[in-house]
């Protein structure tokens, strides 16, 4: 239990337990190294662990499996609220400062974080990135989230959110020729790729404008309340020239919620037929529209009994005669009842004077009832983020080239 009088000086030599060549090296430059386990506090042990003044670094070169260059681990069962195991901490205000680094050649993680509550890894900024990812390789991934948690539990493999009155809960961003900003995907029976939900009495679910298609769908698609379009039509590979032509036809269109069938039918000898309609039929239908017309020679027919019990009668003056009929309906079920459509309305005071198609009638895009101020300067905004961000990613990726090249010049 021996005290200095003065420094003692190792001069580039081991402090070791035997006398090998191990244990812990002060170098000429002062550096501080252990090429062996390091134990503080039971709160650190890492392999290869460097100190010098102004950096901590644990190197592993072994190729063993599940061998940690730096691994923290907080033994307390009730650690203070700002406590860490590992933390870094960087408060230079010029270049590229570095809190906490992390590089990984192989297949393995650059920084890994685990927490069954708290926070795996917390990344916190006022103005740059809290946490930023970069991947250049062909199946990068700047980000990735997995929530491994299985069962009936509601989990996240990512999770953002945005205070701000423009703010974003998720940017995604593709400058390739057929990227995509933002990718859903769900692998289970019943998943959900994309899920929007707006709370709002005006909000929007899902937005979308393009100057091409606003929403492309492959697949069929379901909606549950009503659909408001200017227009619509079908499109088919033509019948006579499948790989060359499109056919498209307009939908048919109606002040009524209507409903249409049709048929042909050939009266018996006596000139008389009936017409069986489907047993939902009246339930369906209300104030019911005849058309009749005679094909193949000249004849009249009639109504002869209108439609009662989903069935309605015609009859003809001459007897076998072919008959092609269209009956009308309205629709009468609860949800058409409850949702009738307002066929001629004013708009509301905010929307007159502007048009719903502006460019139709030779009009900007301001004179548009859904153009919103907001959103034009959102986009702008947007671009301009988008702008600066890229300035921003182009620097910083100098700046850990530069960075990394002073680490690996003093030997790290």
């Amino acid at each position: 239990n021996h005290t200095a009088s003065q420094n003692i000086k190792l001069n580039n030599k081991w402090l070791s337990n035997d006398g090998g060549d191990e244990g812990i090296k002060i170098d000429n430059s002062g550096k501080v190294q252990t090429n062996s386990d390091l134990t503080v506090g039971d709160n650190i042990v890492a392999k290869g662990y460097v100190i010098s003044n102004d950096f901590i670094k644990a190197t592993n070169s072994s190729t063993a499996n599940n061998i940690n260059a730096l691994y923290g681990i907080i033994s307390s069962t009730s650690p203070g609220l700002n406590s860490a195991s590992v933390r870094g901490e960087n408060k230079g205000t010029g270049g590229i400062g570095i809190g906490v680094y992390g590089s990984q050649d192989g297949s393995g993680w650059g920084v890994f974080g685990k927490a069954t509550s708290g926070r795996g890894v917390y990344g916190k900024s006022t103005s740059g990135y809290g946490v930023y990812g970069s991947a250049s390789g062909i199946d990068g991934q700047g980000v990735h989230g997995w929530a491994t948690n299985s069962g009936n539990v509601t989990n996240y493999g990512g999770r953002f959110s945005a205070d701000g009155v423009h703010g974003r809960g998720v940017s995604g961003k593709a400058q390739g020729t057929f990227g995509t900003g933002v990718s859903g995907l769900a692998t289970g029976i019943s998943g959900t790729g994309v899920f929007g939900n707006a709370s709002g009495t005006s909000g929007i679910g899902v937005y979308g404008y393009s100057p091409g298609y606003a929403g492309k769908f492959d697949g069929n698609v379901k909606v549950t309340g009503t659909l408001s379009k200017g227009g619509g039509s079908f499109q088919i590979d033509h019948p006579l020239d499948p790989q060359n032509k499109n056919l498209y036809h307009s939908f048919v269109e109606s002040p009524d919620m209507m409903n249409i069938y049709n048929g042909n039918v050939t009266t018996d000898g006596n000139g008389n037929a009936n017409i069986e309609l489907p047993e939902w039929f009246g339930a369906l239908n209300k104030d019911f529209r005849y058309q009749l017309t005679v094909i193949g020679e000249f004849a009249q027919a009639i109504v002869s009994e209108e439609i009662n019990n989903n069935r309605f009668s015609i009859k003809t003056d001459k007897p076998n005669v072919k008959v092609s009929w269209l009956v009308t309906g309205i629709r009468q079920d609860a949800f058409a009842n409850a949702n009738r459509i307002l066929v001629e309305e004013m708009k509301k005071p905010e929307d007159r004077g502007k048009y719903l198609h502006p460019k139709a009638f030779g009009m900007p895009v301001t004179m548009g009832v859904d153009y919103d101020e907001r959103f034009e300067q959102e986009r702008v905004l947007m671009e301009e983020q988008e702008a600066e961000m890229e300035k921003m990613r182009k620097e910083e990726e100098q700046r850990f080239e530069e960075e990394r090249t002073r680490i690996e010049s003093r030997g790290f």
